[in-house]
């Protein structure tokens, strides 16, 4: 076996079929063996039958698996241990792949003998993006265009939404960290920076894509700034949380740093809503994220100091 896909799903089912929709109309080069691995998350919905009845209907190789213990990191290191390919290829349940996107994988592979690539992420909206909706917030919603052209990486800069790794790498470097990634209520990420930082330390080829794309469905309800106040300040409490034992200039725990930078983001929030309005919500995540980081090392005090 050449290619494994592996596809988390917890509680998507109609967006998980269109992305196997999506598998069933790629271009699959000749001589490619390949198959499609859906772990289920342990979701509310028959999964397991939607799966089989897929592979059934366009003649792949489909397989099943159930991950009971909730969290992403759970649920993608199941998929890696089931797969059979070298490589393993990983997309979201609420992706559409390009019909080129198994082929490009291959092709990259072949060409370059990286141990990863990843590769460009587009959107598909739902209803209108909203003009306070900036490139500079779209790493919330994970969508990526590095370059026009194939570059190597120096920094873990891909998603893993659209991310392929040679097996063999993925065991050396240890699998995904099951301390990272999203769980029930946190919009938590960081799984794939760990995993890709680890294989860039180890000297290991790691290139962007653009060829390799991948489409992610933005649905009406990420349309409102809710969701984003909330993916940055949980991002900013990932973050405290992640970063352990502070040994420097800290007031129990929470470096001196963190209170400057709310203080200064804080002023500068102030600042865009009287002289630039249509930029001051970007302000008022970075706000958000810097007092998430601050209760965050209260939390962190909490559970490990106390």
């Amino acid at each position: 076996m050449e290619i494994s896909i592996v596809v988390c799903t917890y509680d998507r089912l109609d967006s998980l079929k269109n992305t196997l929709a999506s598998f069933a109309q790629m271009r699959i080069p000749a001589g490619l063996a390949w198959q499609v691995i859906v772990v289920d998350n342990n979701s509310p919905h028959d999964v397991k039958s939607v799966v089989e009845a897929f592979g059934i209907k366009n003649n792949i190789d489909a397989k099943y698996v159930l991950e009971s213990k909730q969290g992403k990191c759970n649920a993608l290191n199941s998929g890696i241990k089931a797969a059979d390919g070298d490589i393993i290829a990983f997309t979201d349940d609420d992706n559409l792949v390009d019909p080129e996107w198994i082929a490009t994988i291959r092709r990259e592979f072949a060409h370059r003998n990286p141990a990863c690539v990843g590769g460009k992420i587009l959107p598909i909206w739902e209803i209108p993006a909203p003009a306070w909706l900036s490139k500079q917030i779209y790493n919330c919603i994970v969508l990526l265009d590095l370059s026009p052209e194939t570059i190597q990486l120096s920094e873990p800069m891909i998603y893993g939404c659209n991310m392929a790794i040679r097996k063999s790498i993925i065991f050396e470097s240890g699998l995904f960290n099951i301390k990272k990634g999203p769980i029930p209520g946190k919009t938590w990420g960081g799984e794939e920076t760990e995993l890709l930082e680890s294989i860039l330390n180890s000297g290991s080829a790691v290139y962007y894509c653009p060829d390799m794309l991948v489409y992610h469905c933005i649905p009406a309800k990420r349309m409102q700034k809710a969701y984003y106040r909330k993916w940055k300040y949980d991002s900013g409490e990932f973050t405290a949380l992640h970063l352990g034992k502070y040994k420097y200039r800290n007031f129990f725990g929470i470096p001196f740093y963190a209170f400057k930078a709310v203080g200064h983001s804080l002023l500068n929030y102030a600042f865009k809503l009287i002289t630039s309005p249509h930029e001051s919500f970007y302000a008022q995540l970075t706000l958000l994220q810097h007092i998430g980081f601050v209760v965050g090392r209260i939390r962190y005090r909490k559970r490990f100091i106390n």
